[in-house]
């Protein structure tokens, strides 16, 4: 199937970025770091999700409740009632097809399957912090798993073709790759604070 061929040609880059992830949270201190975080998940997933989603209308049925931005938004506006202008990324990954758009959606689908942990991991850091600005990270509770079977069924149905997926597969890593440089130029120094 390719989400195997997928999982194998990400996973150096899927290693970086989640090696990233729990150092900054193993770092954080405070609300705002957290809030820092999610404006700059944020920042990469609003507009990426702008140009991918319409893409793969055709394939991913229940896309309406994959919208991860609108849950980071919630996230955010519960900590920080007062609007504040969240920087947006520019450097996207190039998605000019539905094969690289589902291979962007395939870095954010995946995302949910260690979020029960990193929603865990930043609670036990930030004391009093509220279970409903953790939403973005609890994802789909219990129905994670069948959701991430679901869409790699979805992604396994529509590739039928060498160059589809390698547009998939190309899609993911600059995802991966594009998503690390933005967090990491995006957040603060938490060691400082």
């Amino acid at each position: 199937m390719v989400t195997d061929r997928l999982k194998q040609e990400t996973l150096p880059l899927h290693q970086q970025l989640e090696k990233w992830m729990v150092q900054e949270i193993k770092s954080m201190q405070s609300i705002d770091q957290y809030i820092n975080l999610l404006q700059s998940f944020y920042g990469f997933y609003q507009p990426l999700e702008s140009n991918m989603l319409p893409m793969v209308e055709e394939v991913v049925p229940d896309l309406a409740e994959r919208r991860k931005s609108t849950l980071l938004q919630q996230d955010i506006d519960t900590l920080q009632p007062v609007k504040t202008s969240i920087p947006l990324c520019t450097q996207l990954p190039a998605i000019t097809n539905t094969a690289a758009a589902l291979g962007a959606m395939y870095v954010f689908e995946g995302s949910t399957l260690g979020g029960a942990i990193i929603a865990k991991m930043v609670k036990g850091k930030i004391a009093g912090l509220p279970d409903n600005t953790l939403q973005f990270f609890k994802g789909y509770g219990t129905q994670t798993m069948e959701k991430w079977e679901r869409f790699k069924q979805y992604t396994n149905g529509f590739i039928a073709s060498d160059e589809q997926s390698t547009a998939l597969i190309n899609g993911a890593n600059d995802t991966f790759s594009l998503f690390y440089q933005w967090l990491k130029n995006n957040q603060t120094d938490t060691t400082n604070e």
